[in-house]
C-alpha cells in the first residue's frame, strides 16, 4: 500500500524581505551608533577616579588616626590625595642619647629618668630652669611643614609646675601654665605684595585652667592642617572661646612656613 506524502520546496528570500531585513538592522544600528556617541566615557572615567582618591584618602585617615585631604588643581588637571605620616618618634629610656625612630637621635642635659612614666620610663626636667634636651630636626629633610603637621606627647605637669615643654625653632611652641593651662603657638609664613616671605600673625590657643591635674598623664596634640590651628588634650579637641563664650577656631590663610 502506498502513504501518500507531500513535500515543499525550500523558497529563497524575496525581495521585499531582503529590503525588510536590512531597513531593521539600519534601524537597529543607527540608534546604537547615536546613544554611543552620546556617551561622555572621560567623564565617567574623571568620577570613577576622583570617588577612589577620595575613599583612599578616608581610609588612610581611619587606618593613622590623622586628617587626610584631596587636592584638586584644575589648571594643572591633577587630583593627589594627601595625608599625615609619621616622621619621628622618641623614647627616654636612660642613657645621655634620646633614643629616636629613623636614626634621628637627640641629647639631654640636667634632666633626671623617672620609672613612673606615661609608658616605661620618662623625661623628668627639675625645677631649676637649667634642664633641656634637644633634636635636631632641622637637620633632616622630612621635617618639612609645608603641607601641615601634627606633633603628640605626653606630660605630667608637677603641682605649681610649668614651663616649655616644646619648642619647633621660632614657629611651634607648647607651653605648660603653673595654673595646669596649656598655651600653644605657631607663627606661619605669609607672603608681602612683592612676593618676599614674612612671618605672618602669631596662632595662639590657651586652655582653661587646671586641664592637666598635677600629678597627672596626659596626652597632648597640635595639629595644623593649613586651615586652622588646633589642640587636643587626650583626644578631645579643646576649643577656645571669646569673651561671649563663642567658639572660636584659630584659622590662618597664610600656607607656607619654615622651621
Amino acid at each position: 500500500m502506498l502513504r501518500a506524502t507531500s513535500t515543499r520546496a525550500t523558497r529563497g528570500m524575496t525581495l521585499l524581505e531582503l529590503l525588510l531585513v536590512m531597513t531593521l538592522l539600519g534601524v537597529l544600528m543607527g540608534i546604537g551608533l547615536g546613544s554611543l556617541s552620546s556617551m561622555n566615557l572621560g567623564r565617567r572615567a574623571a568620577i570613577g577616579a576622583v570617588q577612589n582618591t577620595i575613599r583612599a584618602a578616608r581610609n588612610t585617615a581611619i587606618a593613622r588616626g590623622a586628617p587626610a585631604r584631596v587636592k584638586l588643581d584644575p589648571n594643572a588637571g591633577t587630583l593627589i590625595s594627601e595625608a599625615f605620616e609619621v616622621i619621628g618618634t622618641w623614647q627616654f629610656e636612660g642613657g645621655e642619647l634620646l633614643r629616636g625612630a629613623f636614626e634621628l637621635d637627640g641629647t639631654q642635659r640636667g634632666t633626671l629618668y623617672v620609672d613612673d612614666g606615661f609608658i616605661g620610663q620618662a623625661l623628668s626636667f627639675p625645677s631649676t630652669g637649667k634642664a633641656l634636651a634637644e633634636v635636631p630636626v632641622h637637620l633632616d629633610a622630612s621635617y618639612d611643614l609645608a603641607d601641615g603637621f601634627r606633633i603628640e606627647c605626653a606630660v605630667r605637669a608637677q603641682t605649681g609646675g610649668g614651663g616649655h615643654a616644646l619648642r619647633l625653632g621660632t614657629t611651634i611652641g607648647i607651653d605648660i601654665t603653673q595654673n595646669g593651662g596649656i598655651k600653644a603657638w605657631f607663627v606661619p609664613e605669609a607672603f608681602d605684595k612683592t612676593g618676599r616671605r614674612i612671618k605672618g600673625g602669631k596662632l595662639t590657643l590657651e586652655t582653661p585652667t587646671a586641664v592637666l591635674p598635677s600629678m597627672t598623664w596626659k596626652r597632648i596634640a597640635l595639629e595644623y592642617d593649613r586651615r586652622r590651628l588646633s589642640l587636643y588634650v587626650d583626644g578631645l579637641q579643646v576649643v577656645p572661646m571669646d569673651d561671649n563664650g563663642v567658639p572660636t577656631p584659630v584659622v590662618a590663610t597664610s600656607s607656607v612656613w619654615s622651621i
